[in-house]
């Protein structure tokens, strides 16, 4: 994208995706967009931008196909995850090893709901969930500060696992519903949420009171493939109430 300084203030660009897979959008220097360093357009979905003139990009009318929270980022991540499909798709090619990735930007105050495709993979040792700012070792397991295991336990803060829910495997669909007042969090698998939880009651979260600077999360001991849906057309499930998009 070109600078918000040289497009003017008040100039507006409208982007369009026409592919069938999503579309990272950059912009250069310090410059940002809806105050983040960078943003995600799904297929299909358009978006129109204002500059400010000076650094800052403002989309319009973007919440059904755009988000800043993700892709997965391109730097906070294992060195050898490898991206595709406009960074929602991560591949960890290595077997016996930890490795981690997060997303780009962190999660703002209120109440959010994405999904994470396990496209391939099997095993115990899958994990889905958040970390917070503190984990920056992406070559370890993402147990900070909660997580989903495939083997259907949770973990917080790198204590032991505990029984929670269902395992999950490749072609499984993980939701995760996230309140940030209280800190709660909801983990689901294939439309079920697990543990007896209802995001929209605020009952059985896996866990509470978390708090710091939050990202959307996966990792894996094991060779596997995961896809983050971060915007309404990439999610399946229905939105528990009171609950949006990432923005």
């Amino acid at each position: 994208m070109p600078s918000a300084a040289a497009a003017g203030n008040g100039a507006p660009l409208v982007l369009k995706n026409a592919g069938t897979g999503a579309v990272a959008i950059g912009v250069g220097g310090s410059d940002t967009v809806d105050g983040m360093a960078g943003a995600s357009l799904a297929a299909t979905q358009s978006v129109i931008l204002n500059s400010d003139g000076v650094s800052r990009w403002h989309s319009v009318g973007a919440q059904s196909g755009f988000s800043s929270i993700g892709p997965w980022s391109p730097t906070a991540k294992s060195t050898t995850a490898i991206l595709s499909n406009g960074n929602l798709a991560v591949t960890f090619a290595t077997s016996s090893q930890w490795r981690a990735i997060r997303a780009v930007a962190s999660i703002p105050s209120g109440k959010y709901y994405w999904e994470i495709l396990c496209s391939s993979g099997s095993g115990g040792n899958l994990s889905v969930g958040i970390v917070d700012s503190t984990f920056t070792n992406f070559e370890q397991n993402p147990n900070s500060p909660a997580a989903y295991r495939s083997t259907g336990d949770k973990q917080k803060d790198g204590t032991g696992l505990t029984a929670y829910g269902s395992a999950w495997t490749a072609g499984d669909r993980l939701g995760i519903a996230f309140d940030t007042a209280p800190g709660s969090i909801w983990f689901r698998k294939n439309g079920v949420w697990q543990a007896s939880g209802d995001p929209a009651t605020g009952a059985n979260p896996a866990y509470t009171g978390i708090a710091g600077t939050l990202y959307p999360s996966c990792g894996t001991f094991d060779a596997s493939v995961f896809t983050g849906c971060f915007r309404a057309p990439d999610i399946a499930g229905s939105f528990p109430s009171g609950f949006s998009v990432l923005p």
